[in-house]
């Protein structure tokens, strides 16, 4: 019996023996229904009640079960506004829902690593500084500084209400510059090391159509240029400066439990868009164009108190991809990559990525309070978890030309979880091979 044989036995007997728990403890879950009658809200000192009602998948005079108030109990945790938020009924009015959250601290930072080869030389490292809902609307400004490899910065905000409720506004601008990650451009124009550095400019107007669906319409403007001026074949304008304007369409259905770390629902995202690129005005050159599409969908499923599968597919597909310049063509084996093939550098005009995990909860919904003269409670309260996680992943880059023999691997990882704020990720991966890898990173896979 080879490694992934054994490995694929003993996942489906997790996921078989949690089954049997999913369906003795579901059979115990109170289904009773009842009216709802009136909704009251405690604990939120700075947040608008409208900000929570939002959240709810009821309203006064819907017929609900048990089951609804911990599903819009974890939507409400999935604003990340909230250390804890507990839903309960009045016993003395039974129809009577009580809200009650605790606010967590709204200006905070998040350290972040992208550990890559192994090596600190070619990792990415910052931090990301939040100011939440400093309005009590839910708005959002976020500054990232990231150091190492490629640096960059940028500054963004988002407001889901605005002018009215329900009304989607970003607006985020920035400096980034990436090394070439194109094996392509190195092995037919220089084998010189160089990097493009941009300016970028975002601004997105949506509409939150239901409680799980929106739609947002970007439009996006980016300056190019490159430190070495022998690289121009490098951009479609064949010059050593870019512009390039795009707009698309995004449309996304997320009926997740939990954005972060969700136990059940789906996710859904599908985005149409059209570059185009052009020289500065000053310069001889040509201009490119092509439209981009790409989509996102996943999939989650509880097997019980203490399992969850969860599924994954994305990709985006480039019908002119002649006619894109290299830093936008398809990569794997960097920000996005195969666990197995985490340093595989792979290339083309499309690609997909599938990943499938069955993590088992070794730590659920801990609730940590750290109470010091120095801090408030606010800043040192989360929901901590971990979890062991057993996934699979497959993918690659195309041309036009799809090759059948897809890269894959699998492994085993722990992930500690301190929600709602982010997670950190210790991984073991073993590809087709056989070979093997080790793993590190923060955030969620998905």
């Amino acid at each position: 019996m080879n490694k992934l044989t054994f490995f694929i036995a003993v996942l489906s007997f997790l996921i078989f023996s949690q089954e049997q728990i999913f369906t003795q403890t579901f059979s115990q879950v109170d289904s009773s229904k009842f009216v709802v009658g009136q909704i009251k809200i405690f604990g939120n000192e700075k947040t608008k009640d409208f900000v929570i009602l939002d959240e709810l998948p009821f309203s006064s005079g819907d017929t609900i079960t048990v089951k609804d108030l911990e599903y819009a109990k974890e939507r409400i945790y999935s604003l990340k506004l909230f250390n804890f938020v507990d839903l309960v009924t009045d016993k003395k009015n039974p129809r009577r829902i009580i809200i009650i959250v605790k606010e967590a601290w709204y200006i905070f930072p998040i350290p972040f690593l992208d550990f890559r080869k192994n090596s600190i030389k070619y990792s990415n490292y910052g931090i990301t500084l939040l100011w939440k809902n400093f309005r009590g609307r839910n708005e959002t400004i976020t500054a990232v500084l990231s150091l190492g490899f490629d640096p960059n910065f940028y500054l963004s905000y988002f407001n889901p209400n605005f002018i009215a409720r329900k009304l989607r506004f970003s607006i985020a601008g920035g400096l980034v510059s990436v090394s070439n990650k194109s094996v392509y451009f190195r092995n037919n124009f220089s084998q010189e090391d160089f990097s493009t550095h941009s300016h970028f400019f975002t601004l997105g107007l949506g509409k939150r159509l239901a409680l799980d669906k929106t739609l947002d319409l970007f439009f996006s403007f980016r300056k190019f240029s490159l430190d070495k001026p022998y690289a121009t074949d490098y951009f479609m304008t064949g010059t050593d400066y870019e512009n390039s304007f795009s707009i698309s369409l995004n449309s996304k259905i997320d009926t997740r439990n939990l954005k972060l770390n969700a136990s059940e629902g789906y996710y859904v995202s599908v985005n149409f868009g059209y570059n185009y690129y052009f020289k500065n005005f000053s310069k001889n050159g040509k201009s490119a164009s092509s439209p981009v599409f790409s989509f996102d969908f996943r999939n989650y499923v509880s097997t019980g108190n203490f399992g969850i599968f969860r599924a994954r597919v994305k990709g985006s597909y480039l019908p002119n991809g002649e006619n894109v310049s290299y830093y936008d063509r398809a990569f794997l084996g960097y920000t996005t990559y195969v666990r197995g093939h985490a340093f595989d550098k792979c290339e083309g005009y499309h690609y997909f990525l599938a990943n499938a995990e069955y993590a088992i909860s070794l730590i659920k919904n801990l609730r940590l309070s750290v109470d010091t003269s120095v801090l408030p409670t606010s800043l040192t309260s989360t929901r901590f978890g971990a979890e062991l996680v057993f996934f699979f992943d497959a993918g690659k880059t195309f041309k036009d030309n799809f090759n059948v023999k897809i890269p894959y691997g699998y492994g085993v990882g722990l992930n500690l979880l301190f929600l709602p704020y982010s997670a950190v990720r210790f991984e073991f991966a073993w590809n087709e091979q056989g070979k093997w890898e080790f793993l590190f990173g923060t955030g969620f896979n998905f």
